[in-house]
């Protein structure tokens, strides 16, 4: 049996500043709408194995943030497999991705003590955690949209600010319901002896990055949801999204009619497919649906009666994005954590677009619950065959991200091999 203590501490700006995760947003933010929070899982096994999980309401946590919370807990050794939830409605954390969003320093230094202090609270009173089971469930859904679409695309941009003319075939940012997405929620349930749940880790492969009020602080649906399930569950459950393989998958949400002028003339435009922002009804319809389909993987969920130790294990691939011109070739991180022999979470830093999942699936075993945005490298990761495709994950993120080069067209060999590894290699 495992042992469970979690905390969390919130850490939403106190004073106007700027949010992170759109280039045209500019500014500070004009309000709050929910809590920022960074919740902390630690489980730790009889035989003395302990592994630290956490999930922080930011669009990313890069290797700068990784090192300084590392830093700053001192000698407090353990692995610490952290996600940023990449809700786009948050200040920076990421100091080394200024195309971004600018940080605030000093918030982000109390941002940094604070992980710390909880984490090191947390360690001190690990003999108090709880003895839980682990329960695994999953839903079905129609919640999640492809957002590559291959189009006939007349850029207006150039043409207005260029006075360029260019129509052309590619890989438009807007839906494609013929593309593939992954349409479950995952949650591993954690629960003590009275069957009450202690802990939640979920995912669904999709951008929090459609909230409807573009310039507030908001975790968006990923805090929407914790807070639904601390109501469902008690104050005191620890909730924490990891966002799965959501690199090329937005919310599918009902279509509406355009709020403004300017949102019915770019809808009208012709050869210029894009999505509309969703109005704060659809965008409630659509949480209330992933609330009910989550409360549907509790009802469906099934215990795992050999998740009674911990193992944790760690690969790389070299490589798989190399720079022309700023900075050293770019790596990929991968962990994986073992509840037991058949459940596992893994984790990849960058955004690892959905394609990955059949391609990572033939060569695991067991129930997984895939993500990426772990703690690392910020990039976008495409499998081989999107790369010739082009479009935003491949090319277009690149000057936003301080990135300018090529994926390796072997990509997904390469990262395929480093996952297989890690169900050969003993923790």
């Amino acid at each position: 049996m495992l042992r469970l203590s979690t905390s969390a501490f919130s850490f939403t700006p106190a004073r106007s500043m700027p949010l992170a995760g759109y280039v045209q947003r500019s500014g500070a933010h004009e309000g709050i709408d929910g809590d920022l929070e960074a919740v902390f899982l630690l489980l730790s096994d009889q035989d003395g194995n302990r592994i630290l999980i956490g999930g922080v309401d930011t669009l990313f946590l890069t290797e700068a943030s990784l090192s300084d919370v590392k830093d700053a807990l001192g000698n407090v050794q353990m692995p610490l497999f952290l996600f940023a939830t990449h809700t786009h409605n948050a200040p920076s954390l990421a100091p080394d991705l200024p195309g971004l969003g600018r940080y605030d320093p000093e918030w982000y230094r109390h941002f940094v003590s604070g992980c710390a202090r909880t984490i090191k609270e947390l360690v001190a009173r690990q003999n108090a955690g709880q003895p839980v089971t682990v329960g695994y469930g999953k839903q079905q859904t129609e919640l999640s949209v492809n957002r590559r679409l291959p189009s006939r695309v007349l850029d207006y941009p150039a043409l207005l600010h260029q006075h360029r003319l260019i129509f052309e075939r590619r890989i438009a940012l807007a839906e494609n319901k013929d593309g593939f997405v992954d349409p479950y929620v995952y949650a591993i349930f954690l629960e003590d002896s009275r069957d009450t749940v202690r802990g939640i880790i979920w995912s669904l492969a999709v951008h929090p990055a459609r909230y409807p009020r573009f310039n507030r602080v908001s975790p968006d649906f990923p805090g929407l949801i914790r807070d639904a399930l601390r109501r469902r569950f008690g104050k005191d459950c620890a909730v924490l999204y990891v966002p799965g393989f959501a690199g090329s998958a937005v919310p599918s949400m009902a279509r509406h009619l355009p709020t403004s002028w300017k949102e019915l003339c770019l809808k009208i435009l012709p050869f210029y497919p894009l999505s509309l922002p969703a109005d704060a009804a659809t965008y409630q319809d659509w949480v209330n649906r992933l609330l009910t389909a989550m409360l549907g993987a509790y009802a469906a969920r099934e215990d795992s009666d050999d998740a009674s130790g911990i193992a944790f294990s760690h690969g790389s691939t070299a490589d798989i994005f190399r720079s022309h011109k700023k900075g050293p070739d770019i790596g990929l991180r991968i962990a994986r954590v073992s509840l037991g022999d058949d459940l596992n979470i893994l984790g990849f830093n960058g955004e690892m677009l959905g394609e990955w999942m059949p391609l990572l699936s033939s060569v695991i075993t067991g129930k997984v619950l895939f993500s990426g945005y772990m703690a690392g490298r910020a990039l976008y990761v495409p499998t081989s065959p999107q790369i010739p495709e082009g479009g935003y994950e491949v090319t277009g993120f690149q000057n936003a991200f301080g990135l300018d080069g090529e994926f390796d067209p072997e990509i997904s060999e390469k990262v395929t091999s480093a996952t297989a590894a890690l169900y050969r290699r003993t923790a």
